[in-house]
């Protein structure tokens, strides 16, 4: 339930989900891990149709979060950890999350 609520509020979609959630207060900071469905098979910019994923790499996107609730206001850091896919050992898709 939580994983799609972080779906729904982050746009993606399949063949894209949320894989975990994790919170540290102490730290201050939120990290969603999101990932996508194996064996699916992606368009590239410059190649015609769709390929198999040859392997992936783990890419960082940092942000800013602020929940605002009345008067308090908490922000944390938001690191969203996204695999991925590379097409071929030359083509890697966009780790920006644009094609959600």
């Amino acid at each position: 339930m939580q994983n799609q609520l972080f779906e729904a509020a982050l746009g993606i979609a399949r063949p894209w989900y949320v894989n975990g959630v994790d919170f540290d207060a102490a730290g201050k900071t939120l990290t969603i891990g999101v990932d996508f469905v194996a064996g699916t098979r992606f368009p590239a910019a410059g190649a015609a149709g769709v390929h198999p994923v040859h392997d992936t790499q783990i890419k960082r996107l940092r942000g800013v979060v602020t929940l605002t609730r009345r008067v308090s206001k908490l922000a944390c850091r938001s690191l969203i950890k996204r695999h991925v896919p590379r097409i071929s050992k030359l083509r890697t898709l966009r780790a920006d999350g644009s094609e959600w």
